[in-house]
């Protein structure tokens, strides 16, 4: 078994310690992060300074870049999928796009709920409004879009 990061360790830790919190997600983020910068640490952090990680892999699985397939290749690859399943919160963009990556149907008949979620779509408008150069309510407002 490989070694966990600190985030994950304290993700786990604070799951423990107040049952009612699901880190769940932000365990299979932080999976994602571990293998991208364990195959390749400058790139990932290159690509994945303006996004978050589902859309930063989605990217590169779109370019057929090879840090992608790597990352899907990874140990911690598997592991994310058992932490996307344990999710129980209202899905969002996010695990629409990693369960699309994961290829899990079960996973993305869930996930789709965030497509119809309108309060989800006006927050993504809300905050490009505040911050019209937010780069992440771009990429989720377009991937809702693309459906």
């Amino acid at each position: 078994m490989q070694p966990r990061s600190r985030a994950r360790e304290v993700a786990i830790q604070a799951m423990h310690l107040w049952p009612a919190l699901d880190n769940n997600a932000l365990i299979a983020v932080v999976l994602i992060d571990e293998a991208g910068i364990d195959d390749d640490a400058k790139a990932w952090i290159a690509t994945r300074r303006l996004l978050d990680a589902e859309s930063t892999l989605d990217k590169l699985v779109a370019e057929h870049a090879p840090l992608a397939a790597k990352i899907r290749g990874a140990k911690q690859w598997a592991d994310v999928a058992t932490y996307a399943r344990a999710d129980t919160r209202r899905p969002d963009v996010g695990d629409l796009c990693l369960a699309r990556l994961l290829g899990d149907p079960a996973l993305e008949a869930r996930a789709k709920a965030v497509l119809d979620n309108r309060l989800e779509h006006l927050a993504l408008e809300l905050a490009l409004v505040l911050d019209p150069t937010n780069q992440i309510a771009k990429e989720d407002l377009a991937y809702l879009d693309k459906r």
